[in-house]
């Protein structure tokens, strides 16, 4: 019997995370039978496969589980899309952890909504209970540097900015005609899931948000490090405007980046201190300065005039300490 629901998940070195994700689906209040579990492998080196054939065995859930060499995200999205076969597509990430009732909120609320097909929804990413989030991991997934969830509201259409492939569901009609959704010149974790938002908008999408369709996500990180990643994160949203040149007004130009970077360079020795304050005293912060301080480095990785690092070394997210994002 075909499943009316395909999760589709990415994965790379987090093989302890993937099991309360992939634990996570198997408590799901939806009926087994009315979903599958696809799982592509972006060429992990730590015990991946063997996580996920614990689970097929352990659990009975129907899991397919592909291994590719290392491309990325994106390559990885589209492999598991190609070999789904729900016409309601999940995607979800190998660190969001889903409630009980996940899926069938999701699976609802396209029922009662989604009559033309153009519907794409996402739903609410929050922290686990026992993550003890800092005051900057709750501004960073409130307020925009991470997830924008403080300027959405179920009622009003979202934005391209908004397409969060960590939990979003859509119809698989509207992907039809895409040989490659996701554009694979995209190798970072970043951005990928925008762009293509941005072209599934054109051709007709609305994307909603469903704050009831939650999962937490298991990936706690220091204000240093999210402070590396908004460097890498500048160099790669140059990839946007360039491929779609009417972008560039909803992006800074050159020049506004490198005043910013020249303007705000002195802020920059404060990353350390704001680090410590934020993850050993736990004190919050004003929103302006972390604002300040992540735009900072923003610019900084914008006007490296370099490309993105060499997909092995992605993230540590899977390294994201790189000379172009220090001076």
């Amino acid at each position: 019997m075909q499943p009316s629901l395909s999760v589709l998940i990415p994965t790379y070195n987090r093989a302890a995370t993937l099991r309360k994700v992939l634990e996570g689906l198997a408590e799901q209040t939806m009926p087994r039978d009315q979903f599958e579990i696809v799982l592509v492998d972006d060429g992990s080196t730590d015990d991946t496969a063997e996580a996920a054939r614990q689970f097929i065995t352990g659990s009975g859930m129907p899991l397919r589980y592909l291994r590719q060499t290392n491309r990325g995200p994106a390559a990885a999205r589209n492999a598991a899309l190609a070999a789904s076969s729900g016409p309601l597509v999940l995607f979800l990430g190998d660190d969001t952890i889903p409630a009980r009732d996940f899926l069938q909120q999701h699976a609802d609320y396209h029922r009662r909504r989604n009559h033309d097909g153009r519907l794409a929804v996402v739903g609410y990413t929050t922290w686990p209970a026992g993550l003890r989030p800092t005051p900057f991991l709750r501004f960073a997934g409130e307020e925009g540097p991470q997830f924008d969830y403080a300027h959405m509201s179920p009622k009003r259409p979202l934005s391209y900015l908004q397409f969060y492939s960590s939990n979003l569901s859509i119809r698989r009609t509207l992907l039809d005609g895409l040989a490659f959704p996701f554009d694979e010149s995209f190798t970072l974790a970043m951005w990928e899931d925008t762009e293509l938002g941005y072209r599934l908008m054109r051709r007709g999408m609305v994307l909603h948000y469903h704050p009831q369709a939650v999962v937490y996500h298991d990936h706690p990180t220091t204000f240093a490090a999210f402070c590396r990643r908004a460097c890498q994160s500048g160099r790669v949203s140059r990839q946007l405007p360039a491929k779609h040149p009417e972008l560039e007004s909803d992006f800074l130009n050159a020049g506004q980046l490198r005043r910013i970077r020249r303007l705000t360079r002195p802020f920059g020795g404060l990353v350390p201190l704001v680090d410590f304050l934020d993850a050993r005293l736990r004190l919050p912060l004003p929103k302006l300065l972390y604002r300040l301080l992540l735009k900072t480095c923003y610019a900084r990785g914008a006007t490296a005039g370099r490309q993105p690092p060499a997909i092995a070394t992605l993230e540590a997210d899977r390294n994201l300490a790189d000379t172009s994002c220090s001076e």
